[in-house]
């Protein structure tokens, strides 16, 4: 269900192309045919692959035991539950796509703070993904500086990927 989801989602990111490359530029300062290429398109190339592949990916694994015939052990792929995505400014689309299209389908819900340079990309984000079937705050969109960046981090969600300055992220 989940890749399927991920398709849908990809539908979605086609159907607004023309939008989210006007949105992209006018907020990030690219120009159309950059935001289509570098951002949207790969976008839609991710969930493509990960449409295809989740599921062999989440698959649980047999773990050969050796000499001990008669014991079996499992490799098992679990939601983590709330995770955080917080992302930069100079790939607002597609830096944050790739984290939020792994959680989702690892089945984790998540707390997305795209930078406070270009929060209306994401925002969109987030209502792209309801609006490809996605429940309702499955994807939670704050926006604001790194106060609440540090406010997120306090509230230790059980995973978080970061992308920015090497300053930030020791903080």
């Amino acid at each position: 269900k989940r890749c399927e989801a991920l398709r849908n989602l990809r539908e979605t990111f086609i159907d607004h192309v023309d939008d989210l490359s006007e949105l992209i530029s006018s907020e990030n300062g690219k120009p159309r045919f950059e935001a289509m290429v570098n951002e949207i398109f790969a976008a839609i190339e991710l969930c493509t692959f990960f449409s295809k592949k989740g599921e062999a990916l989440l698959r649980d694994e047999k773990i050969p035991m050796g000499l001990m015939k008669h014991r079996r052990s499992d490799l098992n792929y679990w939601p983590l539950g709330v995770i955080a995505v917080i992302t930069p400014w100079n790939y607002p689309f597609l830096l944050p796509m790739g984290e939020l299209v792994m959680g989702v389908l690892a089945g984790n819900s998540i707390v997305f703070k795209p930078s406070e340079v270009t929060p209306l990309i994401g925002l969109r984000i987030q209502e792209l993904f309801e609006e490809a079937g996605f429940p309702k705050g499955l994807i939670s969109t704050v926006v604001g500086d790194g106060a609440i960046g540090a406010a997120i981090i306090d509230q230790r969600p059980a995973k978080i990927f970061f992308t920015g300055s090497v300053s930030t992220g020791k903080k």
